[in-house]
Order: C-alpha cells, then sequence, then structure tokens
C-alpha cells in the first residue's frame, strides 16, 4: 500500500524485509523509529498461515507485536493519528451471511480472529490513554497484483492454468481492492471509530471471469459441485500439498458479504466498482 500513499505523504515502512525503511519484526523486539510521526497505519498482521504456523503466532504479532510498536511510538512521541487495519474475521460470520455491519458482536473464535479482537481491544486502551486518535477498518477480501491468502492463490492458479471453476459459482463475496483503501487512509486522518471497508459485493464466477480477463486468460473449465467435494475429502487427507480441501472448498462456494454503509455515510466514501479498474 506504501506506493500508493507516496504522492501524498512521505512515507517510511516498517517490517522485516530489506525493502522497508525501517527493518524490524515486531514478534521478536521493539523497534526504533527514529523520529515522530504524524500518521501511523498498523497493517503488520499474521493473517494466512503456513503448514509450520501455531496458534500461539499468531498473539506474537497481531497482539504482542501490537503492544511493542506502541512502545516503539511512546519512545518516539505519539502519532496524531493510528489507523489499524483489522479484519471482518472478527464477527466469526460463516456461511449464509449478509450485510454484516459493525454492531455484529465480536464472535470469531479462530486464532486469527481472537488475535485481532485483541489487538482491538488494546489500541482502545492505549489511544485512549495517549489521546491518539483511532480509526479500527476491518477489511474483507483485500484485492491486488500481491494479493495474499486464497485470493492470491486463486489469481496464482488461473494465471498458470491450474484453477478451475466451481459448479455454478453463484456465491457473493465482499472485497476491497487494495487502490481503494490506499484512497480511504487520508479520510481515517484524525476521526475516531470503526468501520467495514468494502468496495464491491460480487459473484464468484464474476471474480473469476475479472482475473481471467486481466491475466489474459480465455477460457476456464468448471466442474460440478460434487466432483469438487470428492476432491476436497481427498484434500483433507493429502495435507496443504493438496490444492483443494474442505475449508478451501466453503470459502471458495460460500456467500458471505460484509456492509460498508457507515463508511461511506461517516466518512465520504465513496469507490467505483473494481472490476473495471483491475488489473495485475
Amino acid at each position: 500500500m506504501a506506493p500508493h500513499l507516496r504522492g501524498r505523504y512521505r512515507v517510511a515502512t516498517l517490517g522485516r524485509g530489506a525493502s522497508n525503511d525501517i527493518r524490524a519484526d515486531l514478534s521478536e523486539s521493539v523497534p526504533e523509529l527514529g523520529g515522530r510521526f504524524d500518521v501511523v497505519v498498523h497493517a503488520a498482521a499474521l493473517a494466512h498461515p503456513s503448514r509450520h504456523t501455531l496458534p500461539d503466532d499468531y498473539m506474537a504479532v497481531n497482539v504482542d507485536g501490537t503492544r511493542r510498536l506502541c512502545e516503539s511510538l511512546e519512545h518516539a512521541g505519539v502519532p496524531r493519528s493510528l489507523i489499524f487495519l483489522s479484519s471482518v474475521a472478527v464477527y466469526g460470520c460463516d456461511d449464509g451471511a449478509a450485510g454484516v455491519d459493525e454492531s455484529w458482536p465480536l464472535a470469531g473464535t479462530s486464532p486469527y480472529a481472537r488475535s485481532k479482537i485483541l489487538g482491538e481491544q488494546f489500541l482502545r486502551e492505549w489511544c485512549g490513554t495517549h489521546g491518539v486518535h483511532l480509526a479500527i477498518v476491518r477489511l474483507p477480501v483485500l484485492l491486488g497484483a500481491d494479493a495474499p491468502g486464497n485470493m492470491g492463490r486463486m489469481i496464482r492458479g488461473i494465471s498458470r492454468g491450474f484453477y478451475v471453476g466451481i459448479g455454478r459459482g453463484c456465491g457473493m463475496r465482499s472485497l476491497t481492492s487494495v487502490d481503494d483503501l490506499a484512497g480511504l487512509i487520508p479520510l481515517l486522518d484524525g476521526r475516531d471509530g470503526v468501520w467495514n471497508i468494502v468496495g464491491q459485493d460480487i459473484m464468484v464466477r464474476d471474480l473469476e471471469r475479472m482475473i481471467c480477463a486481466a491475466v489474459g486468460r480465455r477460457f476456464l473449465p468448471r466442474i460440478p459441485t460434487v466432483c469438487a467435494k470428492a476432491a476436497a475429502c481427498a484434500g483433507d487427507c493429502l495435507g496443504n500439498k493438496f490444492p483443494l480441501n474442505n475449508y478451501r472448498l466453503r470459502v471458495i462456494t460460500r456467500s458471505l458479504t460484509f456492509s460498508s454503509a457507515a463508511a461511506r455515510r461517516d466518512l465520504g466514501w465513496n469507490p467505483a466498482p473494481v472490476a473495471p479498474r483491475f488489473v495485475l
């Protein structure tokens, strides 16, 4: 997201990679920031597990790492605003939910969801104590060239010809583009609140077509849902190296949407539909 913000702000990035301005691992140490920042966008998180990820890893990165970031801000000088990228996973919603808004209870029970709930709670207390404006944005599927998780797997699979559509692809999903998220940051500076950020609700088959167009694929094979279920059962037995299991099948085929009416009302955020602007 940093490249999208550099035209509006002087941006410094913090992370483990060599390309960051400040190299640090928040799961292990309190970084030296070298000065005060007006606005901090806290996007560091463990969200998409590998075969080696343990439940405690989410707490180490998403909760303890958040505490270490705030400790470093206390040393450098607290910012005017802190913007926390949270997740709709905090609601704990599964198949069939439609238009979930910010009033829903935080019922997520996965290690990731619990870590995000605790991160939100900690930041409310810390920002209240230090007089920092706190904007919490809860994100659905994030769409972009380097999209993580299931979306990244879908894009790579379609691009390489290893992806097949399942059933009629009628499930509805909420998504947000990285471009729209970056454009939202100036609207959040100096604001306090919690907002779902949804750029568009889209049918899975339309999302597949959009990605096909972006990567130059003219044809996407499809298989009946019953065949996919059989393959998913095999995947449960074979482990993560198999491209499909029952969890991933539910994610691909379910309908689950979230409401961003509050963000549109409170912030004046009105993104254009994602599909016509989507490029990789």
